[in-house]
């Protein structure tokens, strides 16, 4: 992320441009990320956040449930 001389935040990965960080933040995590639960849709940026996700949330998905 750079900030511009129009104090709009600008995402380094696609060019898209933001008002505040809040913004970029959250175009960061729903566009750039790089796991997304298929039942869900929630966006993940580390595996291990992904895979707890999946265990708490979607207990019934697992194969061998604890």
């Amino acid at each position: 992320m750079t900030q511009n001389q129009d104090d709009k935040y600008r995402c380094e990965e696609c060019g898209a441009t933001f008002d505040s960080q809040v913004e970029w933040e959250q175009h960061n995590r729903k566009v750039h990320s790089r796991y997304t639960c298929e039942n869900c849709q929630e966006h993940f940026d580390k595996e291990d956040e992904f895979e707890a996700h999946n265990f708490k949330m979607h207990p019934e998905l697992q194969k061998y449930p604890r």
